[in-house]
């Protein structure tokens, strides 16, 4: 469509997307005496791959074809796309002697995050931190491996039971209120507060850059980069339940067909390397609700 006439083009549905992997189930089901077991897992693998974007096959600058942010032929769908961070600025020689990023960060102190410069308009480094050339994907919310596993127990009248699931080689972020001290003069968490850079602190891996209040804008420090792309992988235990179900013996004698005593918990443990008191199935700029674990004690009974 001409540009003269004010028209952009329409919306067309020509991208396309592919997914391959694998899928495993495994169980085992056995019985020893009064001693019942049934174990069931299952674990998958998964390539999720952007083929063709249509008209938004645009070569970028770096080389990558996609539309320069979030989607690139031959990468996943949903993935982070940004600079790669090298630990923090440990004083003003570190400045001085690290590649220029004032396209970056036009006044970098110590307590920055350094960003790699990892190439140039000739596809090598060239000595400059720029968007154009330095951005690359760094990180994908697409969880490659997924598994599980699932099993009953009984012996007698007691019985146990449990789901145990997880992910692997997977990324997140938090943003804003839940990333990132005084945001807008809000906040600051405690692993924050306890493990940032500071004249006291000048530690070039510290978890936390130099503070400073961060405006909706954000700040240089804030920009897309693999200092603050999370590892997202987890192992939970869904749930887990106990019970015991008195014998058919003591039930006659009562004249109760059925009686069954159990306790369960729901999401009572997770495991994962996220950022203190975040879920990592949650990507949130801080305002979620976390996932719950709840505890149950009942009786079942049948007249």
């Amino acid at each position: 469509v001409s540009q003269v006439l004010g028209f952009g083009l329409g919306v067309q549905n020509t991208g396309k997307l592919q997914n391959r992997g694998w899928e495993f189930t495994l169980g085992y089901h056995n019985k020893a005496g009064a001693f019942t077991y049934n174990i069931t897992s299952n674990f998958s693998i998964i390539n999720n791959k952007v083929l063709d974007l249509g008209v938004g096959d645009i070569t970028q600058p770096n080389g990558m074809i996609g539309n320069g942010s979030s989607l690139f032929i031959g990468y996943p769908m949903d993935l982070y796309y940004g600079y790669v961070a090298d630990k923090l600025f440990s004083s003003a020689d570190d400045i001085k002697n690290w590649p220029d990023m004032t396209k970056v960060n036009p006044d970098p102190q110590p307590g920055d995050i350094r960003y790699k410069d990892i190439s140039g308009p000739d596809g090598k480094p060239d000595g400059k931190v720029d968007p154009t050339y330095d951005r690359t994907v760094i990180g994908s919310t697409i969880p490659k491996y997924t598994y599980g596993i699932s099993f009953n127990i009984g012996y007698k009248g007691f019985d146990l039971s449990a789901l145990v699931q997880g992910v692997a080689h997977v990324n997140g972020q938090l943003t804003s209120y839940a990333g990132y001290a005084f945001y807008n003069t809000a906040t600051i968490q405690q692993w924050m507060a306890d493990d940032h850079w500071s004249a006291a602190n000048p530690n070039p891996n510290a978890k936390y850059p130099r503070l400073e209040v961060i405006p909706n804008a954000g700040t240089p420090n804030t920009a897309i980069s693999s200092f603050w792309i999370l590892n997202a992988s987890y192992l939970k235990i869904r749930n887990i339940q106990l019970g015991y179900t008195l014998s058919d013996k003591l039930m006659k004698r009562s004249g109760i067909s059925s009686l069954r005593f159990y306790v369960s918990a729901e999401n009572p443990v997770t495991w994962s390397k996220y950022a203190p008191g975040f879920d990592p199935e949650i990507n949130t700029s801080g305002g979620y609700y976390p996932i719950l674990a709840a505890y149950t004690f009942g009786v079942n009974l049948s007249l």
